[in-house]
């Protein structure tokens, strides 16, 4: 079996609730997704909203304990829109993933900076 993978990272599923803005808007309102699967370069996730490939977004979520080994870590990156599709009928869901420039810990809180 051929596979066409470009992934640079394992994807891991899990899900998590996420924060996430659009970086072209002046418009700083946050809006509410749910990963589906994380990698060290990537984050695939829900959302009831569609954007453009290239879209810059920040995001904001917490990486489970699961997958640190520690305690859950808060975390905040930038990112680029390269993937899109619609979630499974009858679900209005786009599915988006966003390929991660930006990665840092995040201070106090997964609310996205104003």
């Amino acid at each position: 079996m051929v596979t066409n993978e470009r992934r640079l990272s394992q994807r891991i599923d899990v899900a998590v609730p996420l924060e996430f803005r659009t970086l072209l808007s002046a418009n700083k309102q946050a809006s509410r997704g749910e990963t589906l699967n994380l990698s060290e370069h990537g984050v695939l996730f829900t959302c009831d909203q569609k954007y453009d490939i290239g879209t810059p977004l920040e995001m904001s979520f917490a990486i489970p304990q699961a997958l640190t080994g520690r305690g859950a870590e808060a975390v905040k990156c930038t990112g680029r829109v390269v993937h899109l599709q619609h979630g499974p009928a009858p679900s209005r869901e786009m599915q988006i993933g966003v390929q991660i420039e930006k990665f840092e810990p995040a201070i106090a809180s997964l609310r996205l900076a104003s």
